[in-house]
C-alpha cells in the first residue's frame, strides 16, 4: 500500500510527511547560505506545516553551504530551531553538510 504524502513547498524549502505520521522531511531546493532571517523563516514554515505539533525531523542538508553564527545560535535554542522537535536525523552527502549537521548534534545544554 502506498503512503499518502502531504507536501508543501515554501520559498526556501519543501516539506513532506506521510499521512498519520509524525516524521517530517525538509529539503532545501537550492544552494543556501543560511542567515538568521532565513533560519527564522524555515522554522516558521516547519511549525506552520506541522500545525505546531511535536514531531520528528529528517533534514536534508545537501544544499546548505554555510550557516551564520546568529542562525546557528537561533537553531540551537529550545524555543527557536528546536521547538517541537522530539528527535532529528540529518542527511549530509558532502563534507560541508556533515560539518553543519555536527552543529546541531552538539547543541549546548542549558
Amino acid at each position: 500500500m502506498r503512503a499518502i504524502l502531504e507536501i508543501e513547498k515554501y520559498s526556501l524549502i519543501m516539506t513532506s510527511i506521510e499521512k498519520d505520521n509524525d516524521i517530517v522531511l525538509i529539503e532545501a531546493g537550492e544552494t543556501h547560505e543560511v542567515d538568521l532571517k532565513m533560519a527564522r523563516e524555515i522554522v516558521a514554515h516547519r511549525l506552520h506545516f506541522m500545525k505546531d505539533r511535536k514531531h520528528y525531523l529528517i533534514l536534508d542538508l545537501s544544499n546548505v553551504k554555510m550557516v551564520s553564527r546568529d542562525a546557528k545560535e537561533f537553531l540551537q535554542q529550545e524555543e527557536g530551531g528546536l521547538k517541537n522537535i522530539i528527535g532529528a536525523a540529518f542527511i549530509a552527502c558532502n563534507p560541508i553538510a556533515s560539518m553543519i549537521a555536527n552543529i546541531f548534534v552538539k547543541t549546548p545544554t542549558h
